[in-house]
Parts: structure tokens; C-alpha cells; sequence
């Protein structure tokens, strides 16, 4: 996993700067906007943009194995479509497809983005996430149906819902962001005073450990000195019945 998030990262800020030297490249006047220059632009930033959502993808796919794969197939296969799009006019001479294709790739932005706030929050603020998904899942319903060619906005009351439901999403969502962001912060923050405990805590067995070795070694020592002694004196008398068998 770690090697595909330092690959996906590589890609993504590989993208990152052809875009960025292309669209520099048009402030000097070269016309990037159209023609073959044009779909590689796009099609380079669709990577860039899938290759970064990719990466936090991954870690979704940690805490919650099956939303994880899920989203990321989701997204597989939004930026499959987005690449065909650009490359070729399959999806204008075929316009159901195209449809399809438009569909799919939003409702995949809208469910990775769910997926990966509640993956991070869980049971954290329930009701802020209730209403932010709900939002989400809103603004997709509406601009499916104008995908799909029924005009929502004929109605302009429905341009001022349609903005106002923006409006708080995204203040909703910025909520969740730092909600999960102090959150993951104090789960860093725990994980540090256990791992501190818990290495004191070997520590201090260590320690104990250690000092039952010296008294061992302390215990032998003396063992080894009454033994040193008892040999000496074996030997002198030895060297007494030496002597007194020699005199006989």
C-alpha cells in the first residue's frame, strides 16, 4: 500500500506541473485550448485529479475495506469515461452514453466524498454528517436530472435553493474536514501517550530484569569464592598429607 500511495503521488504531482506549465504556457500565448494540445491538458489533469483522490482513496480502504473499494472502483471507471470523453466523440455521437458516463462520474465524486468523511468521523458529530450527506446527495439529484435534460432551474426559485443548498454543503463540509482533522490529531495525540506508557513500562521491566541478573551475578560470585576458598583448602591438605607421608 505504501509503495502504490508514493506512486500515486508521483503521478499526481507529476500532472500537477504539466498542467501547470501548459496553462503558463498559454499566459505566453501558446494556444493550449484547442485541438490535440487541448486533450492532453485535460486528459493529464483527469489523471492528476484521480491519481490525488486515489491517495486518499487508500486510506479509506484501511479503515473501511469494502466503501474503500468501492469508491476507488467508482472512480476507476469515472476516469476511464472522463479519458474517452476527451479522446474521442463516442460519447457525442452516442449522447445516452454520454449521459451515463456524466452520471456516474458525479455520483462517484459524491459517494468518495461521504465514504471518506465518514470513515474518519464514524460516530462523531452524526447529525452535522446526516445533513452534510444529504446536501451531497441533493445537489447529485439535481444536477443528475439536468443531466439527464429535465430543466430544474425552469423554476427560479429553484436557482436560489440550488445555491443556498451550496452554500451550506460546503460550509458543512469544511465543518467535517476539522471535525476529522481534531480528530485524527487526538487519536495521533492517545497513540503517542500509549506507545510513551508502554515503553516505560518495558522500561521499568528492563530495569527490574536487570537488577535480578546483578543479584545472580552477585549470588554466583559469592558461590564461586566459597568454592575458590573450599579448593584452597582442600589443597593445603593435601599438601599436609603431602608432607606427612613423606616424613614416614
Amino acid at each position: 500500500m505504501e509503495k502504490l500511495r508514493k506512486t500515486l503521488t508521483g503521478v499526481s504531482l507529476a500532472g500537477i506541473a504539466v498542467v501547470a506549465i501548459m496553462l503558463i504556457m498559454a499566459v505566453f500565448g501558446v494556444n493550449v485550448f484547442e485541438g490535440v494540445l487541448l486533450k492532453v491538458l485535460l486528459v493529464t489533469a483527469t489523471i492528476a485529479a484521480a491519481a490525488g483522490l486515489s491517495i486518499n482513496e487508500i486510506s479509506v480502504i484501511k479503515r473501511k475495506r469494502v466503501l474503500g473499494l468501492i469508491g476507488i472502483s467508482l472512480l476507476a471507471v469515472s476516469t476511464v469515461f472522463a479519458i474517452i470523453l476527451f479522446c474521442t466523440n463516442i460519447f457525442t455521437d452516442i449522447p445516452f452514453l454520454g449521459k451515463i458516463a456524466a452520471l456516474t462520474s458525479v455520483s462517484s465524486v459524491v459517494f468518495i466524498i461521504i465514504i471518506s468523511q465518514y470513515s474518519k468521523l464514524e460516530k462523531t458529530a452524526v447529525v452535522l454528517q446526516f445533513l452534510t450527506y444529504f446536501g451531497l446527495i441533493a445537489i447529485d439529484v439535481i444536477i443528475s436530472l439536468l443531466i439527464y435534460g429535465i430543466n430544474v432551474f425552469a423554476f427560479s426559485i429553484m436557482i436560489t435553493i440550488f445555491s443556498i443548498l451550496c452554500i451550506a454543503t460546503f460550509s458543512l463540509l469544511v465543518a467535517l474536514f476539522v471535525l476529522g482533522t481534531k480528530k485524527r490529531n487526538s487519536e495521533l495525540q492517545q497513540s503517542k501517550i500509549v506507545t510513551i506508557k508502554e515503553t516505560s513500562e518495558e522500561f521499568a521491566s528492563l530495569q527490574k530484569e536487570n537488577l535480578n541478573t546483578k543479584q545472580e551475578y552477585l549470588h554466583i560470585k559469592e558461590e564461586n569464592l566459597l568454592l575458590k576458598q573450599e579448593i584452597e583448602q582442600l589443597k593445603a591438605e593435601l599438601n599436609a598429607l603431602k608432607n606427612k607421608n613423606d616424613n614416614q
